[in-house]
């Protein structure tokens, strides 16, 4: 299919840290057989002292598919990834969170990199008041 006239999807890979660059998620990309530029957006989350990274990859549908089929718990450099298509996106776990986080401050956080955001659960620890699991739910 021509990527000019196909329809496009987005797909977001997690499991991938700051060191990754969008040249080596193309280098994947490129290794799955697509031949042409995808769109790639890194965005970085740092919640606390902890930098995470996020890669939206926007293609063909039909290349997304490839991808998702091909990519998940792929290595790049030395991070296993985990592809997740948009169109399914409704509630993210999010885990290694601080043990102090409220969940406006973390909505913040998300709502920027990822819009749309509509709520936040962080899971608290039932034996300490005011800390976390360091787990959440984020609702889209």
């Amino acid at each position: 299919m021509d990527s000019a006239t196909s329809s496009q999807e987005s797909i977001f890979i997690s499991g991938i840290d700051s060191n990754i660059t969008e040249s080596d998620i193309k280098e994947f990309i490129y290794s799955a057989g697509i031949t042409y530029d995808p769109i790639i957006k890194l965005h970085t989350i740092c919640i606390q002292e902890n930098v995470r990274a996020l890669g939206e990859v926007t293609l063909a549908t039909d290349d997304s598919v490839t991808i998702l089929n091909n990519f998940s718990n792929s290595r790049i450099k030395n991070c296993i990834t985990k592809t997740i298509p948009r169109a399914i996106i409704r509630s993210v776990i999010v885990t290694n969170l601080p043990e102090i986080m409220s969940e406006k401050d973390l909505f913040l956080i998300l709502n920027k990199v990822t819009p749309n955001l509509k709520r936040i659960v962080i899971a608290d620890d039932p034996e300490v008041l005011g800390k976390s699991m360091g787990v959440a739910v984020a609702t889209y």
